[in-house]
């Protein structure tokens, strides 16, 4: 049952990547807005570096909590790809509302009042990677810079697992052993040579 769940949300992952390399190709600048701590940074990294190896142009915005004045602000700007990696799933009604494409890698809780939520619009493409969706523990089993580093995977550029790891050190996931899609992310660095044990 594990193995399905993971299965699911490694092609949720694979959607997002899909949505980004599409903009990319189009020359889009990409917004990535994410988390002010360890995850949150090495989330907006991972985004940041693909992007950039892929060819693409990029803006981060850095900040303490993601609030519905933020998402309005956003609204104001022209971006056609908007990713808000290691948050924004408390905030998936606003974030709909955005004009552009919208990507949200967080492994956060979503809000039992959003906890089905879905974007339907024929004009706009909305992929939420979201671990609780598929029953996996986000608290210790993936972390935000974890979501990231699945989501730009089928860029192939491995060397970003090391920073998916830190986020989840960053976020003490990896205090008593590595588990869950952690440790797939830990055993594939290994295997490719980013990383020893």
């Amino acid at each position: 049952m594990i193995q399905k769940q993971q299965h699911c949300l490694l092609n949720r992952a694979d959607e997002a990547c899909d949505l980004l390399r599409s903009h990319i190709d189009q020359g889009h600048v990409v917004r990535i807005v994410s988390h002010n701590d360890a995850d949150g940074l090495t989330s907006a990294g991972i985004f940041a570096n693909a992007i950039k190896k892929a060819g693409g142009r990029f803006h981060v915005t850095i900040l303490p909590r993601l609030r519905g004045s933020n998402v309005k602000e956003l609204s104001k700007s022209r971006y056609k790809l908007f990713i808000f990696s290691d948050m924004g799933s408390g905030e998936l009604r606003n974030i709909s509302k955005l004009k552009g494409d919208v990507i949200v890698a967080d492994h956060h809780q979503i809000p039992e009042e959003d906890a089905d939520f879905e974007v339907e619009s024929e004009s706009k493409e909305f992929v939420h990677v979201n671990p609780h969706l598929f029953d996996i523990d986000g608290t210790r089993d993936v972390s935000g810079s974890g979501l990231s580093y699945l989501s730009v995977h089928d860029f192939k550029y491995y060397e970003l697992a090391s920073l998916a790891l830190v986020g989840a050190c960053g976020d003490m996931q990896l205090k008593g052993g590595v588990s869950g899609i952690n440790e797939l992310i830990r055993d594939e660095a290994v295997e490719r040579n980013v990383i020893e044990v």
